[in-house]
């Protein structure tokens, strides 16, 4: 057996510990992956920098709309939890990508916590990417977040912009 073989049964072994476990005891699991907290947790907790930002079950948290996580987004930027913004919106662009407007509004808000923190290649990739989605199809997305990606390019100093 590989290495590989052997974590993963290990792996399920613990999955059927920890299941066998919670039916009599409260269990603490700290993980980075959903599909495991899902798998083990009837209630899941998601922090950043030390804060809960929710609480809720597996199913509930997986339903939060696009909006909902966005504004979760902008309210961690508001309070300077670039962070847990960060998260927020990637977690939106892994979800709804396929939604124009859920694309181009997380792209741009996550263009925007990179300039806040002054990444700016980072922030120069997301406004240049949301750039090209308009050049590839204009009438596709909505037309604010073309204009603010140009402002948002035009904030970052010239001697910052890695190609």
């Amino acid at each position: 057996m590989t290495p590989a073989s052997l974590a993963a049964l290990a792996r399920r072994e613990l999955w059927r510990v920890i299941k066998d476990l919670k039916e009599i005891v409260t269990i603490v699991l700290t993980t980075h992956y959903m599909e495991e907290a899902q798998e083990l947790s009837d209630r899941i907790g998601i922090m950043a920098k030390g804060k809960l930002l929710t609480v809720d079950t597996p199913q509930n948290l997986m339903e939060k709309t696009s909006s909902q996580i966005i504004q979760m987004g902008q309210n961690a930027v508001t309070s300077a939890d670039y962070q847990s913004a960060e998260f927020c919106y990637k977690t939106a662009l892994e979800r709804f990508s396929t939604n124009p407007q859920v694309l181009v509004e997380a792209k741009y808000e996550l263009g925007n916590v990179y300039l806040k923190q002054k990444k700016y290649a980072l922030a120069y990739t997301e406004f240049s990417q949301l750039l090209e989605l308009y050049d590839s199809a204009p009438t596709a997305y909505p037309s604010a977040y073309k204009k603010l990606a140009q402002i948002g390019i035009s904030k970052i100093p010239n001697n910052k912009i890695q190609n």
